[in-house]
């Protein structure tokens, strides 16, 4: 027992005492604060995010959360200060320790209940790792060169969910899997350092999703910092307020409270405040200001910080009263109690209490919804760092007061033996200005502040009688929600999607190309966020997993799980790469057997005994989107040649009304000028200096729009955009300003031949000249003879496959030739000839021969906006990888933001950029010696208006087409073209090439890209929807250097196995090739194919056909095939058909090294990968490999696949071995990698 204390001064404690007393205060505080840092996230957890119900919920606990705090508060600052005043601390310690025990008891009763999410990871450690990775990064002299792109871990990868039972899942183990790439925000980019480039150390490693979540964590820590100065003020309710109210009467009839207890003023206001702003105060603000919130998060942190002040300005002025009262009663230096009652302390009290009640709650509900799912923790946990932060500051602000106002011999505010001397009122003037201004400081932050919209998608599997299920997928946030996904049947082992039965499509369903299908998440009712969509599962059916991914059309993002698709099994046995969602307990060996017998088939039945185990599930996973404010304007100019007037059309999705202030410019000047009439309606004199025309509103009420007729003759249109009285929008502080096109603008058709230029010939030129065109003829007689051969019912392969090789030969003769003549230039005449800008080069469509392709982009690249300047800092190094051609994205104006929904084909500004920025990027890639291929979507085009039918079917801008420029078999648009020749693509209008005004348009269009922005040949979208005769056409009219085209089709499978033989499916692709009579290669997707199944089971001997050759297009027709292992649709944030994970290397090894011209994927070039790439793209340009090298198959086994090419190359792939031959040629190893190993002659 401690020693009595009966006089002023007591006994310290000490020796074992003061360790066991310290000891316990830390214990105390350690408890405390585990409490209140994880118990607001794990309440709030409870809560269904994913609904309105739930978030609303959720925001009432925290309201009671405070409200239980204040109850605790209240039990603490009376019964048990009246049982430590009265029978000793002890009993107030021991009253304190059972209700600890028994809320443990409580809580543990409970668990069985809770929803639990274990953290993977520490998030200090998170934190902290990224800024030391970055600050290290940042004083090292790191090159481009380590540029690497990490694995991006979804939120979702953070958290673990827990089963009902209770029972902890451990995470399952993840397969490694390539590396997505994901875009860095602009915002504090000195972070981006940590996962832009490879660390020297691998604990520094940094991923992009954990260099964003710290991004976020910053972010809030102002918002934060401003609540620190309202815990300063809350910090004189135990101090300076409680020695007011001693020196007052603290009596209420004959009940004497002690001042210790006057905290129980402030507890009480929150009790009662509590319920009040929660069922009375929210549900009005929600009715007044129809969100589901009633007031955010920050609106309600800023009413508490009003609060303060107000608090602060009242305590200053009840101060004034009390001194006052102190004087008039002549007790200004005596200790009696004065004669005022200490209620008037309370209103002080009242302020702070309702300040507290705003702040806390507020501040907790932001930080855990606004915070990375992987540091909600942690970040509820700074509202209590904020409090006590602010009791720090509070003695910090006394001493400096007093410091400063006790100079010169002065008597401090703060310091004395009678508080009725201090300067009290003075100190809390001076806390309202502190308060005023903090107030000020959070104003600045909370404006600047950009709210993370967090929300959740949901997978829910329920049974709806014996063998029908439904399978609904949801999103808790708000937009355009669209579900792309395919599925995969029993027996599939690749990872390509199938598109499902038809009477597994829900209503609104658009078939994408032959593997996936697209359907819209319907919201569940008005004024609400949530969407869903169901799709009907019959167990009869032989899906076997549902594979999908989300977009956000009104973003255009993509949402993935761990980087790849969301998979749902309805099959033991479905590969899991880690990203399985509801995955079953186990079918046993029943499912797995099932599949040896079951065969594969669309519409097979009888499938129901393998999914005897499938069992109802609903799974969670955290998505998150920063709303953004961005509006657009569009503007389209054409002149009709019927009435002689420019057409000029303005459109916006801006809300409200919309004025156009506008004049129109003559004479070559800019100056605004009042054209003669007609007017649009609504139109008006503006001080006769401009007119004002307001919009009109589009029926959909998602814009306005307006229509301008104006005199050729005019140069242009200048004008702004006025919302209010108060807004004006101009462009980037300049006028927008529209020219109209003349005639020396407009393209115009060229003649058959081109003259580049009077250069004279000599006799020796001119005969190689005829030899060529003989071997040009003679190849075209080869190409007509195999279009003969089409028509014939025999088998003709064989003849098909000699004549081809014999292009070959006379292609590579007329190379050979073409080389040695290729006159060589002194640096003199080049110098000479860049001062005049050089032609385009006419080529036939094919290169060179030793191309090298890089995809210039991915599925996300349109995010940043900025594209083509972000690729112009990359020139110098694509150029010395040693790539010779760039494929750009789509350029043209498009519905979606990639680019592939075009729309204006002659508006070239894009979501990549603008068309100077273009120009600029394909200027900077010719300096480094780089052609540039246009991405060129041909097949289809979205239009701008609706026929009297209501289908979206008449083209504006210059090519304004009408809907006979529409196959007339297109079932959604209503064209009255003829039939298609192709495959039809859903989403838009598919234009019918047979028109002679559709040909014309798109040959001139295409001859002005290759003037006007200088490309040097095509990528060729979608071309299975159109015959390649119209093709060969374009071709022949824009003269490409090079040209490829993408002809995806399904490969043959039997029983879901992939065939060994797959000449049908190359067959069909060299069919389209020979189609356009050679003008333009295609992407070889069966050796793609091939591959994957050969890497993926460890197959390597379907890498050569019957014949001993490559067994793709690149076997046939090696100069046509463009060979590839992955691009934007089938990896980046798409991922249809994604090549196996941690064997991409070996799939590069492969077409780097063999003929046909390979292309690499953007994401592979900044990536892990990136140095393995350079060494083999070095070798290809070393050893002069090209797309007719010669291949030699060595060895084609279960475990190895090697070859020797051009006899100077020699490589294997797999994990089998294999050693080039020695003999008179000495090999020596080149790269080598996982699985791969390529030599060369020395």
């Amino acid at each position: 027992m401690p020693p009595t204390c009966d006089g002023p001064t007591c006994e310290a404690v000490s020796g074992s005492k003061a360790v066991m007393l310290f000891v316990g205060l830390y214990l105390v505080a350690l408890g405390v604060g585990g409490i209140k840092g994880s118990l607001p996230s794990h309440g709030a957890e409870q809560f269904d995010e994913s609904t309105p119900k739930g978030r609303k919920q959720r925001s009432t606990y925290f309201n009671y959360f405070v409200f239980c705090l204040a109850c605790g508060a209240l039990v603490a600052v009376t019964f048990v200060v009246w049982l430590e005043d009265n029978k000793g601390w002890e009993w107030g310690f021991g009253v304190s320790t059972i209700a600890i025990f028994v809320s443990i008891l409580i809580f543990l009763s409970g668990s069985k209940f809770y929803r639990n999410k274990i953290p993977c990871g520490s998030p200090l450690t998170t934190i902290l790792k990224v800024l030391l990775a970055a600050s290290v990064k940042s004083c090292s002299n790191g090159s481009p060169s380590n540029a690497v792109v990490n694995l991006a871990i979804s939120p979702s990868n953070h958290l673990k969910e827990v089963t009902e039972s209770g029972e902890l899942e451990k995470p399952r183990h993840q397969e490694p899997v390539p590396p997505p790439q994901t875009q860095l925000t602009n915002s504090l980019r000195f972070l981006n350092r940590a996962a832009e480039e490879k660390p020297d150390h691998k604990l520094l490693e940094c991923t992009i999703q954990q260099v964003e979540d710290v991004k976020i964590v910053l972010k809030m820590l102002p918002i934060f910092a401003c609540t620190i100065m309202l815990n300063c003020c809350l910090a004189q309710l135990s101090t300076f307020s409680v020695q007011q109210a001693a020196s007052m009467n603290t009596k209420i009839g004959s009940l004497k409270i002690p001042p210790a207890s006057l905290p129980v003023f402030p507890v009480v206001f929150i009790m009662i405040l509590a319920p009040i702003y929660d069922h009375l105060i929210i549900p009005f603000a929600r009715k007044t200001t129809k969100t589901e919130t009633g007031v955010t998060h920050l609106q309600r942190i800023g009413v508490g910080l009003v609060l303060s002040i107000l608090a602060m300005a009242v305590a200053a002025l009840v101060e004034i009263k009390r001194k006052g009262v102190a004087k008039d009663a002549g007790l200004l230096d005596s200790k009696e109690t004065l004669p005022i009652t200490f209620l008037w302390i309370a209103l002080q009290y009242l302020f702070l209490g309702s300040a507290d009640l705003f702040t806390l709650a507020g501040l907790l509900e932001y930080f855990f919804t606004e915070a990375p799912a992987s540091m909600r923790s942690l970040a509820t946990s700074l509202s209590w760092a904020s409090l006590a932060m602010g009791y720090y500051l509070s003695s910090v602000i006394v001493s400096i007061v007093n410091s400063i106002t006790g100079s010169s011999g002065n008597t401090p505010w703060l310091r004395g033996e009678r508080i009725n001397r201090y300067k009290l009122d003075y100190f809390y003037w001076l806390m309202c200005v502190l308060s005023a201004a903090n107030f000020l400081h959070y104003l600045f932050w909370a404006m600047r502040y950009k709210y993370r919209s967090t929300g959740k998608i949901y997978v829910r599997l329920k049974k709806v009688k014996e063998n029908d299920w439904e399978l609904s997928v949801g999103c808790s946030l708000p937009g355009k929600w669209i579900l792309h996904w395919g599925v995969s049947y029993v027996g599939d082992t690749g990872s390509e999607w199938d598109q499902p039965p038809e009477d597994m499509r829900p209503p609104g369903s658009l078939a994408i190309k032959d593997y996936a299908i697209e359907t819209p998440l319907e919201k569940l009712s008005e004024g609400d966020s949530f969407h869903e969509v169901t799709i009907n599962l019959n167990l009869e059916s032989s899906v076997a997993a549902l594979n999908f991914v989300l977009k956000d059309e009104e973003t255009g993002a993509w949402y993935q799980h761990k980087g790849r698709d969301f998979k749902v099994p309805l099959l033991d046995d479905v590969p899991d790469d880690g990203n399985l969602i509801g995955a079953k307990k186990g079918f046993g060996a029943l499912g797995k057997l099932s599949n040896i017998i079951v065969k594969q088939g669309k519409s097979s039945s009888g499938s129901t005994k393998e999914r005897k185990g499938l069992e109802e599930f609903y799974e969670e996973m955290p998505i998150s989107k920063h709303v953004s404010g961005d509006n657009s304007v569009s503007v389209t100019a054409r002149k009709c040649p019927e009435t002689s007037k420019n057409i000029v059309s303005i459109e916006t999705d801006l809300p409200g009304d919309v004025t156009v202030h506008w004049g129109v410019c003559k004479n070559g000047s800019k100056k605004w000028e009042i054209p003669a009439e007609p007017y649009p309606e609504e139109t008006f004199l503006f001080k006769n200096k401009a007119l004002r025309t307001r919009l009109q509103r589009k029926d959909s009420g998602d814009g306005s729009f307006g229509l301008f007729s104006l005199d050729e003759k005019l140069e242009g249109l200048c004008f702004v955009l006025k919302l209010n009285e108060n807004t004006w929008l101009n462009n980037r502080g300049e006028d927008f300003y529209v020219p109209f096109l003349t005639s020396t603008s407009l393209p115009v058709e060229t003649e058959a031949a081109q003259v580049s230029g009077k250069t004279p010939k000599t006799n020796q030129e001119v005969s190689e000249s005829g030899f060529t065109d003989e071997i040009i003829t003679e190849i075209r007689n080869l190409a007509i003879d195999i279009s003969s051969h089409k028509n014939q019912k025999t088998n003709v392969k064989e003849v098909h496959i000699n004549i081809l090789q014999e292009i070959e030969k006379l292609a590579a003769e007329a190379y050979s030739i073409f080389r040695s003549t290729t006159p060589t230039f002194t640096p003199e005449s080049v110098l000479e000839a860049e001062a005049d800008e050089p032609k385009i080069k006419i080529s036939s469509g094919t290169g060179s021969g030793f191309e090298i392709l890089c995809q210039g982009f991915n599925w996300e690249s349109h995010k940043s906006g900025r594209w083509y300047k972000e690729l112009q800092e990359k020139a110098d190094e694509l150029a010395s990888l040693g790539f010779t051609v760039l494929w750009l994205p789509p350029p043209t104006e498009s519905v979606s933001p990639e680019g592939y929904m075009p729309k204006d084909l002659y508006n070239l500004n894009s979501r990549y950029g603008t068309i100077d920025e273009l120009k600029e990027t394909v200027k900077r890639f010719h300096k480094v010696g780089i052609k540039v291929l246009g991405d060129a979507v041909l097949n289809h085009r979205c239009a701008h208006f609706k026929n009297s039918n209501g289908a979206w079917n008449l083209f504006g801008g210059r090519l304004n087409w009408d809907d006979r420029a529409v196959v007339a078999d297109d079932p959604h648009f209503q064209g009255r073209g003829n039939k298609s020749s192709g495959d039809n693509f859903h989403a838009a209008p598919n234009i019918d090439h047979s028109q002679d005004f559709v040909r014309k348009d798109i040959k001139e269009w295409l001859c002005w890209m290759r003037e006007e922005v200088g490309y040097d040949g095509w990528r060729l979208d979608f071309v299975r929807g159109f015959w390649g005769g119209y093709v060969k056409d374009y071709m022949d009219a824009s003269k490409p250097y090079f040209a490829v085209g993408e002809y995806w089709d399904s490969l043959s499978y039997t029983y879901g196995e992939m065939d060994y033989n797959q000449d049908a499916h190359r067959q069909r692709i060299v069919d389209w090739i020979n189609a356009t009579s050679g003008a333009a290669g295609a992407f070889d997707v069966t050796t793609k194919g091939i591959l994957h199944a050969a890497l993926q089971k460890c197959e390597y001997w379907r890498l050569s056909d019957p014949k001993g050759k490559p067994p793709g297009v690149v076997g046939w027709w090696p100069s046509r095939a463009v060979t590839f292992i992955e691009n934007h649709d089938t990896g980046s944030t798409q991922g249809h058909w994604r090549f196996p994970g941690g064997k991409e290397m070996q799939g590069y090894a492969y077409i780097l090294t063999h003929p046909g011209t390979p292309a690499v994927f953007f994401d592979h070039i900044y990536s892990d990968y990136r140095s393995e790439i350079a060494s083999l793209l070095s070798l290809r340009n070393r050893q002069k490999l090209h797309c007719r090298s010669e291949v030699n198959i060595v060895k084609s086994e279960r475990d190895v696949y090697a070859a020797i090419i051009d006899e100077k190359v020699a490589m294997k792939i797999g994990p089998g071995h294999y050693e080039p031959p020695s003999g008179s040629q000495n090999w020596s190893v080149a790269v080598e990698g996982r699985d791969y190993k390529v030599w060369e002659t020395s």
